[in-house]
């Protein structure tokens, strides 16, 4: 037995890999995970900004301002509930979390790859850089969905502390 690591042992390699896949397949769960919650708070968001604008105009109509002014507060934090919501939802720059059987041709052809072990190794490399490249992308769809959940939180309070102090 030697003292010396050597990644390309074909258990280390194997093990390697498959951590590799487990990281990237949690990683792409976790970003599906949280496009489900900002999918379920935009419309629960939309429900109360159109419940909110119905309100709303009864509320102008009958010339309640204060009740008009409040509901217009809310109707505002929810509109912006729906727009970080929506940024959770579109433009995601994910990084696949499996390789194409070209690329890992040309991973073979620029790390000079001549076994088994070693291609485990090289496509194990591959993933974990992805993952942390897909890492920066989740990291920036999770703090949206907070700003959203903190919006649709202190909406309803600032426009009902609105319309207790100006009635």
């Amino acid at each position: 037995m030697t003292d010396e690591f050597d990644p390309t042992n074909p258990w280390l390699a194997k093990e390697l890999l498959r951590q590799a896949e487990a990281a990237a397949k949690a990683r792409v769960d976790g970003l599906n995970k949280t496009k489900d919650r900002a999918a379920g708070l935009l419309t629960w968001s939309l429900t109360v900004s159109s419940a909110v604008i119905a309100f709303s105009t009864h509320a102008w109509s009958g010339g309640k301002i204060a009740y008009g002014q409040s509901a217009a507060i809310l109707i505002a934090g929810m509109a912006a509930v729906c727009i970080l919501c929506v940024c959770v939802l579109t433009g995601t720059e994910m990084r696949p979390a499996w390789i194409y059987p070209v690329d890992i041709e040309t991973l073979c052809k620029e790390r000079g790859v001549v076994s088994e072990a070693q291609l485990q190794v090289v496509i194990a490399d591959e993933l974990a850089m992805r993952d942390f490249e897909n890492f920066a992308t989740h990291s920036r769809k999770q703090r949206l969905l907070k700003w959203a959940w903190r919006a649709s939180v202190a909406s309803p309070i600032v426009s009902l502390l609105t319309a207790a102090f100006l009635r």
